[in-house]
Parts: C-alpha cells; structure tokens; sequence
C-alpha cells in the first residue's frame, strides 16, 4: 500500500470511529437499524451455528491461530506484524468501550444473544478491530491474499450484528481501529526493519 493509500485508509478509517462513536451515544442506530433487523433475522438451526462458530475468527484465539497460519504460509515479519495490528486492535477497542456505555443489542431486547455472553460495552467491536486490523496488514500480501482477508474481516462484522452482539455501528467502529491498528503496527514494523 502506497504512503497514498495509507494516508486515505487512515482519514476514512478514522471518519468511521468518529462518526459511529457519535451514532453510538444516540438513541438507536440511526439510518442502520433497518440493516441491523435484516441481519438479525433468523435463518435455521444450521446457519446459526456456522455463523456463531465463525464469529470468533476475530476473538485474540482466532489471532494466534491467523498468526500462525500467517507465519507458515507468508513469513515471520508478516505474522508478527499481523499478531502486532489484532493485538493493537483489540486492545484500542476494548479501551474504547468506557467512553460509550452502550447496551448490546441483545440487552436492549433487539436480538437473540447466539454466542457466550461478551464482556464490556456494545461500542465497538473488538473482535471486528482485530479482524480489520489483521485485514490491514495483508492488504500489502497481493490481491487475492487482500482480497480474501477483506471478505473475511466483512464476514466477522456481519456476523457480530448476526449473533446479537452489536449493532452496524459497533462494527463500524471496529473496522476504523483495526484498520489504524494495521497502519500502526505497518509503520512499526517499517521503523524496525530500517534499524536492523
């Protein structure tokens, strides 16, 4: 990704953590409820479960296990800045959460909670940090690899809104961070590498 590119993702990104952090202090979520009431909508015994077994590719084990796929398929520096922008993400997000004490969906009677009942505030979604932020980082490993690693970080947000967890705007919120933790633990990993 070009200083360019880095720049744009950088100000969008943080667009998105401003933006949804005001949506989130507001009664509902705005003009995504409508999209939030889709998502939730039950599809079938089978679904819910793949959905709710997918979900926690964004926990910090679904981390050390992208870490580690990382380090066997791509190599070390790469996995190492992978495990750098999740571990950077989550840790953001989870700091963040204070600032809105926001109900979860499922607290607030909107959805059916699908999944062990998550700690903290709604807003934002740490899991979705950690997959946008691991998403980050391999944007620079070529098109298909970028392209995989975005569908997989969409699919996480989605599924955190599925399983009744947070709502559009949490994972908004998520997706900014991660994307800033990936550009932070980039510019990280440059600085290390210029000293060695």
């Amino acid at each position: 990704m070009s200083r360019r590119s880095r720049g744009a993702a950088a100000l969008v990104a943080l667009a998105g953590v401003l933006g949804s952090w005001q949506v989130a202090t507001a009664e509902g979520d705005g003009p995504f409820d409508g999209i939030a009431d889709a998502i939730r909508t039950p599809r079938g015994t089978v679904v819910d479960w793949v959905v709710a077994a997918t979900t926690d590719i964004g926990s910090v084990f679904g981390l050390a296990g992208m870490t580690a796929a990382v380090g066997l398929g791509v190599d070390r520096p790469t996995a190492a800045e992978v495990a750098g922008a999740g571990s950077i993400g989550w840790v953001l997000g989870q700091a963040a959460k204070p600032l809105v004490e926001r109900q979860r969906p499922y607290e607030a009677g909107l959805a059916q909670l699908l999944v062990h009942p998550p700690a903290g505030s709604s807003w934002p979604s740490g899991h979705t940090a950690v997959a946008f932020g691991v998403a980050t980082v391999l944007a620079d490993e070529g098109p298909a690899t970028a392209a995989v690693a975005g569908l997989v970080a969409g699919w996480v947000g989605v599924t955190r809104v599925y399983v009744g967890a947070h709502h559009p705007t949490d994972v908004i919120g998520g997706a900014g961070i991660g994307v800033l933790s990936g550009l932070a633990a980039g510019v990280i990993s440059r600085a290390i590498a210029r000293r060695n």
